[in-house]
């Protein structure tokens, strides 16, 4: 009886850890954006990797996780997700530079399809009808919302972004499976400290010295706080909850990012490109969004039987 509420209680943690990240990766892309106008995306995602790094090994201190040891083999995988991470980084700013924060947010919930699909081959969590439903439907979806997006663009300009935020969602999806072995024994805290030192050493290469003006450093220090807030419940939710569970929630954020670029494009506010969907575009997120609740609810309660 005892395992049975310690399980329940640890599954409610990481409901809470994972809701926290889809709230955060729902607002930081608007700042990610307005930081585009100022600088470039190598510089931008270098920045940003500087900052939720440095945030989070503050963290880790005030808890105590560093100095750390760590065996070889959890040192391996940590390395490996933090070249994912800088991988993810990277593909999503671009994919941000070419389509607008919404279009970004939107496309990036291949994500957790590609998590469920690892989840799949590395975990053994199966996949049935009801997800593969939802799999078709999900893609459907994303190709009604591709379709409407590039019809007010160069179709050659948003089909490079949608491959940028492919290959950063894809990227994400492998730094969420190598985060989640590495931190079966260790502080999930501390797996993804070193995640972002290696992602910042992957991304130095390509960062250049710039002046920075107020509104950049600005919008940088809230989008570092947004992404350490949101790793770092991204560590909990993955020990503590299953990866379909987690997956479900995440897959919300996109909507944050959608409605609140629709508010400040309205209000005239931000300053950002925002696209706002046509008939078959609203259909498209309708359907990107519900197929992905329904493909990885399904792995939730597979996994839970």
């Amino acid at each position: 009886m005892l395992m049975s509420t310690d399980a329940s209680q640890s599954h409610i943690s990481g409901k809470q850890a994972a809701s926290g990240t889809a709230i955060a990766w729902g607002v930081e892309p608007l700042f990610l954006g307005a930081c585009l106008a100022y600088t470039s995306a190598s510089n931008l995602s270098f920045l940003r990797i500087l900052l939720g790094g440095a945030f989070l090994t503050l963290y880790g201190i005030s808890k105590r996780h560093v100095p750390f040891r760590l065996k070889r083999g959890e040192l391996l995988l940590m390395i490996l997700s933090g070249i994912a991470l800088s991988a993810n980084y990277y593909g999503f700013i671009e994919g941000i530079r070419s389509l607008g924060p919404a279009a970004a947010a939107v496309l990036l919930q291949t994500g957790p399809l590609f998590l469920l699909i690892f989840c799949y081959f590395f975990f053994g969590e199966k996949i049935n009808r009801t997800q593969l439903v939802g799999v078709l439907c999900a893609s459907l979806g994303f190709y009604l919302f591709y379709d409407d997006r590039s019809s007010y663009s160069q179709q050659e300009d948003v089909l490079l972004g949608v491959l940028w935020v492919l290959a950063a969602a894809f990227a994400w999806a492998g730094f969420a499976v190598f985060q989640r072995y590495a931190s079966r024994e260790s502080p999930p805290e501390v797996a993804t400290i070193v995640a972002f030192a290696v992602a910042l050493l992957c991304l130095s290469p390509q960062a250049e010295m710039v002046p920075l003006s107020i509104p950049l450093v600005a919008a940088l220090l809230v989008s570092g706080i947004l992404s350490f807030l949101a790793y770092l419940f991204l560590g909990m939710a993955l020990k503590r909850g299953p990866g379909p569970l987690v997956s479900i929630i995440l897959v919300l954020n996109p909507l944050i990012t959608l409605f609140l670029s629709l508010l400040l494009f309205y209000l005239g506010l931000g300053g950002l490109d925002v696209h706002v969907p046509g008939g078959l575009g609203w259909i498209g997120v309708a359907l990107a969004i519900s197929g992905s609740a329904v493909f990885v609810s399904q792995g939730s309660e597979s996994s839970e039987a």
